[in-house]
């Protein structure tokens, strides 16, 4: 395995296309008054093709500093 910076040579909108993203999450951390504090947040996230595409065109916009391991 090779870890890369993600750029338009190695990462294209189809590179998430197999891509399953499945998480559940129960707690997460919040600021508060300062301080990071654990809370219950339950979420489960699941991206379809649809946020599977949209994550690609960030990660292709230059906005994000983004490593793949290939």
């Amino acid at each position: 395995m090779e870890i890369k910076l993600a750029d338009k040579h190695n990462f294209t909108y189809d590179s998430l296309k197999g891509f399953q993203r499945y998480q559940e999450v129960k707690n997460v951390y919040r600021l508060h008054e300062g301080k990071m504090i654990l809370v219950y947040n339950p979420y489960t996230e699941d991206w379809n093709p649809a946020r599977r595409l949209q994550k690609a065109d960030d990660i292709l916009s230059g906005r994000y500093v983004t490593y793949c391991a290939f």
